[in-house]
């Protein structure tokens, strides 16, 4: 694999095998980096880790996101950097020791392979287009759905299981998380469809509501 060849020695770093667990996109004939995560000695807060990454714009040739994560692995929760929109992994070594030199810890080389489940941390741009109802400003083909039922990670993959093979709401695949929303925390449902609209998002979002239905209202938390 690419990014094997293009690491500082002794670290871990990982790729998401897809931008989704179960994503139906067509790979590029041209290998093209996908989400990739640097195992690190320790949980970076998102500010803190976006105030190291300030200090690095120089590296920085291209706009790459930047977030923190989890990765759980095992039985075990592992500390990283998530990188998405990566130029080439030719420059991915470059970019590591550009962020060692500003203090960033990387754990030491560990065996990391088979599934794992990544908890990330990221400030999202996106503009409501209808009540409850978000489209993303940065990236295209992502929406976001806001979500007042408590409902669990095996009922949420049901009713995604149910979209793809009943629904009429098209392609998609979608994760679900908490956001918080002008000092609110919320749940959100976040869509991956290929040139996805508004109406596509009514339609995903009415069929939740139907499969949410009698579950149990979660209140709002605020955060002041």
């Amino acid at each position: 694999m690419p990014i094997v060849q293009n690491v500082m020695t002794n670290t871990t770093v990982l790729e998401a095998s897809h931008p989704y667990a179960h994503y139906y996109g067509q790979v590029p004939q041209t290998p093209k980096p996908n989400s990739i995560f640097i195992l690190t000695r320790k949980f970076y807060y998102l500010e803190e880790l976006l105030s190291l990454v300030s200090e690095v714009a120089d590296c920085l040739q291209d706009e790459i996101n930047f977030a923190s994560a989890h990765l759980d692995y095992k039985g075990k929760q592992y500390p990283a950097v998530r990188i998405k929109h990566f130029p080439d992994y030719d420059r991915l070594k470059y970019l590591q020791n550009c962020l060692k030199e500003e203090g960033l810890e990387y754990l030491p080389k560990i065996d990391f392979s088979g599934k794992s489940i990544s908890r990330v941390q990221k400030f999202f741009e996106m503009r409501e287009v209808e009540p409850g109802i978000y489209m993303d400003n940065q990236e295209n083909n992502k929406g976001y759905i806001l979500c007042d039922k408590q409902f669990s990670s095996q009922h949420f993959n049901l009713t995604i299981q149910r979209l793809r093979n009943n629904g009429n709401c098209g392609l998609l695949d979608a994760v679900h998380g908490d956001i918080m929303l002008d000092g609110i925390l919320v749940k959100i449902i976040r869509v991956f469809a290929e040139g996805i609209q508004t109406r596509s998002l009514k339609c995903i979002k009415a069929e939740f509501d139907k499969s949410f239905a009698g579950m149990v209202r979660r209140e709002k938390v605020p955060f002041l």
